[in-house]
């Protein structure tokens, strides 16, 4: 008969050496540790250039910003680091001593909470209520804070702005960061962010206002108003786009763009309706046009459709090089 199989007799239950509140405990009190027992200046410069954030290192800093609660480089170091790892609710609290709305509020802290505001508009699902929570948000926070940033604060929230889909609040940062801008290369970035973002928006018409209102700001060279007679065209205002193309020929840096404003200004009269009108002005500017075939071609049309047929016989000539008829 075979032996009865015998079980393994039950060990008796290991005793545990420490609870887990021993040791959540021992691991804050080995960072309190931390924080008194090391200059905080080094620990804090070695955490600011790490990239990997780890829940101790937002535990010490946790600690240190309650040691400090007046110390905006500390808190704004929590805030970035709970950022990078996507903990919105603590880089919000990191920065809840500084008031939103407050003119002390300094503009580190201002432009963090910026930060967070994007973060949460990408994290938020598209076509949720959530979604459109954080865009009010964020449109209702950089707007807030927009008389506090630089001039290339304000362009880079206007791209991103512009990236969301907020058209008006990226024209809104373009015509602050205009006023603001002091060199000729940012009124320009400005003024074409704030075209862009109104074109973007389908409003070709507002896009024109916004050009014709901040042309102010921008030196009177012919690359404004080449802009802003594409504006006028695109916006389906002909005639204003004729007052532009003048400036703009006026204003050309060779023949070849004089050319174009040329060619541009007759375009404009004609879709204005306009033919002899295009035809006596680019009669009174041909002494400035380096003549050519196209040119001449082109005249030739323009008379035809002013109805000028001797004017037109007279370019034609000219198209095929026949000498002009003795009086």
């Amino acid at each position: 008969m075979p032996a009865p199989i015998s079980l393994p007799s039950a060990q008796p239950a290991r005793e545990r050496l420490a609870s887990p509140w021993f040791s959540a405990g021992l691991l804050i009190g080995t960072l309190a540790a931390f924080v008194f027992l090391f200059p905080k200046a080094n620990l804090n410069r070695q955490l600011a250039n790490g990239h990997n954030v780890s829940a101790a290192t937002l535990i010490y800093l946790t600690l240190m910003t309650r040691a400090s609660p007046s110390d905006v480089a500390l808190h704004t170091l929590l805030a970035r680091k709970a950022l990078q790892v996507g903990d919105l609710a603590l880089a919000r609290r990191a920065l809840e001593s500084w008031p939103e709305a407050s003119t002390d509020t300094p503009a580190s802290v201002a432009l963090l909470r910026l930060d967070i505001l994007r973060a949460a508009l990408l994290a938020a699902k598209p076509g949720t209520a959530a979604r459109q929570q954080a865009i009010t948000r964020y449109r209702a926070g950089v707007l807030q804070t927009a008389h506090r940033l630089s001039t290339s604060e304000l362009l880079v929230q206007a791209h991103i702005s512009l990236g969301f889909g907020l058209y008006e609040t990226a024209a809104e940062l373009s015509d602050a960061a205009l006023v603001r801008a002091t060199t000729p290369g940012d009124k320009l970035r400005a003024l074409h962010l704030g075209i862009n973002s109104l074109l973007a928006s389908g409003d070709p018409k507002a896009a024109l206002r916004f050009a014709v209102r901040q042309a102010r700001h921008i030196p009177d060279e012919a690359a404004l108003w080449h802009s802003l007679f594409q504006l006028g065209m695109q916006a389906g205002e002909p005639l204003e786009a004729t007052d532009y193309a003048r400036r703009w020929f006026r204003l050309a840096n060779s023949p070849v763009e004089r050319r174009q404003a040329f060619d541009g200004l007759i375009h404009a009269y004609l879709a204005a309706g306009k033919p002899g009108e295009a035809l006596d002005l680019a009669g009174a500017l041909l002494p400035d046009i380096v003549p050519d075939r196209s040119l001449w071609r082109r005249l030739t049309r323009l008379a035809l459709a002013a109805d000028r047929p001797h004017l037109a016989a007279r370019y034609a000539r000219r198209l095929v090089g026949l000498p002009e008829p003795r009086p």
